[in-house]
């Protein structure tokens, strides 16, 4: 499967960020609570779906004909569901920190944001199914 023009600007742009971070982090320590860094991941996750989405439609727009299915973007979804992981550490009082030096952190960047690419092409579809007891799950 060949990748897009999108698919090719995408993925450089993943070390290049993770470079800028870890150049720009020096010989910072980082160290927020684990919750915010959960927080903090999901708000990755969904900026990189928005600026994808924002940037296919300015400027990558795929002519033809557009599909209607209702589905849930598998990498909104992961988001969505990790800032409420956050809201929940942090509604439990959860004080615990995480220290990420300018490594770890270019590496979770990394990690973040290789994720969200591959995921961007999956989708969770959402249908009504009466007799849902009869379903075979995988």
């Amino acid at each position: 499967m060949a990748l897009t023009r999108m698919e090719k600007i995408e993925l450089a742009l993943i070390p290049a960020v993770a470079a800028a971070a870890w150049a720009l982090a020096g010989g910072l320590r980082w160290s927020p609570r684990f919750g915010a860094l959960i927080g903090y991941s999901a708000a990755l996750l969904l900026a990189q779906g928005l600026l994808r989405d924002v940037a296919r439609l300015l400027l990558f727009r795929a002519p033809g004909e557009k599909r209607k299915i209702a589905c849930l973007c598998a990498e909104s979804t992961v988001g969505l569901l990790l800032v409420l992981i956050a809201l929940g550490l942090t509604l439990l009082g959860i004080e615990d920190t995480v220290t990420l030096a300018r490594t770890p952190l270019a590496l979770v960047l990394v990690g973040l944001l290789v994720f969200g690419f591959f995921a961007k092409d999956y989708v969770i579809i959402v249908r009504k199914e009466k007799d849902h007891a009869s379903v075979i799950v995988w």
